[in-house]
């Protein structure tokens, strides 16, 4: 999945590159793209010493400027118009829509599904489909406890605003230690970090109550929220709102995990 979004954005930097496409002239007014008149380094800048086919001799390429103009004009459709984006690019502004396109679709782990994130949510929580995730709706600004089972988890956590798509992800106990990876993400296709919105979120984690006379162990972690195309691709060893949570903040033979989490929007 993530493989067919990298061959989307390739396709568009080629675009990008090939931009300069007819910007040079031979002396007779013969035109040739710059890859050909530039000495196939695409820089666009022509120079003498150069062989036109048509001439049968060397030649000085030219830039000409009227073709800059011509390139700009022309506009394409987004490629991801399939998903709702109705814009059309400049030609040559492909590569720089995509990486900031809201409509870059997202991509079910366990099929081959593709969609929006509104899309891949109903998809992953169909009661009759194949997947049936648990969903909770959270409201920003607002701290939502959250009790997690001891086996390998994933939640989907939905914004009552805007409708916009989060998933808690927490692994089983690993290793001879049993520690437990939590993990904060974004459900968009778009993964790129400067990607507007931007979400900041806190996530806590409380341990069992404590013995008389004892404080109760709780830890408090901030960050960005990262964002994922793939909500069953989450790296659970590296990400922004992450921890690992040890067996003493266990809670009872059941082995839960006791959250708190609350995601912030910025524009």
């Amino acid at each position: 999945h993530s493989r067919t979004n990298r061959n989307v954005r390739k396709k568009a930097r080629l675009i990008h590159r090939h931009a300069w496409i007819c910007g040079l002239q031979c002396g007779n007014g013969h035109v040739v793209c710059c890859a050909c008149g530039g000495g196939g380094n695409g820089n666009g800048d022509g120079g003498a010493n150069k062989h036109c086919d048509l001439c049968g001799r060397a030649t000085a390429y030219t830039h000409i400027p009227y073709m800059d103009g011509l390139v700009d004009a022309y506009q394409v459709p987004c490629p991801y118009r399939n998903f709702g984006c109705a814009r059309s690019i400049a030609y040559h502004s492909a590569a720089e829509h995509l990486d900031k396109c809201a409509h870059a679709p997202c991509y079910c782990f366990e099929c081959a599904f593709q969609g929006s994130p509104a899309s891949l949510l109903r998809h992953l929580t169909e009661e009759s489909g194949r997947h049936c995730w648990p969903m909770e709706k959270i409201k920003y600004q607002i701290c939502r406890p959250l009790v997690v089972p001891a086996s390998e988890h994933r939640l989907l956590l939905v914004a009552e605003e805007d409708g916009r798509v989060f998933l808690l992800a927490v692994g089983a106990g690993r290793g001879a230690a049993g520690v437990r990876p939590v993990n904060v993400v974004c459900v968009r296709g778009n993964v790129d970090a400067d990607a507007r919105p931007v979400y900041t979120g806190v996530l806590w984690v409380d341990g069992p109550p404590a013995a008389a006379g004892h404080l109760r162990s709780s830890f408090q972690l901030k960050g960005d929220v990262a964002n994922c195309g793939v909500p069953g691709e989450v790296d659970m060893e590296h990400g922004r709102l992450h921890a690992h949570v040890n067996p003493e903040m266990l809670h009872g033979e059941s082995k839960e995990i006791h959250l708190r989490i609350c995601i912030t929007k910025f524009w």
